[in-house]
């Protein structure tokens, strides 16, 4: 999961994946569907006065971008 106990403001989140063997390949990216409980999450670290408005983080949603590819692009 991308979601941790520092998740209470937005910040930038980084993931690498393996190096492959050159070649074509074809990358899939799947979200998992299970919903996070992301108010046990956090109240692992932070009372409920820093977390908060606790209607925030019902979304389950995940953002892409800025994706890096060292190679060439085929379509």
């Amino acid at each position: 999961t991308r979601f941790d106990t520092y998740c209470v403001y937005d910040r930038a989140n980084n993931f690498m994946l393996p190096m492959v063997n050159n070649g074509i390949h074809t990358v899939t990216i799947t979200p998992d569907s299970s919903p996070l409980d992301k108010i046990g999450i956090l109240k692992k670290k932070h009372t409920n006065q820093e977390i908060g408005d606790v209607t925030k983080y019902k979304p389950q949603n995940v953002y892409f971008g800025k994706i890096l590819i060292l190679g060439e692009l085929v379509k």
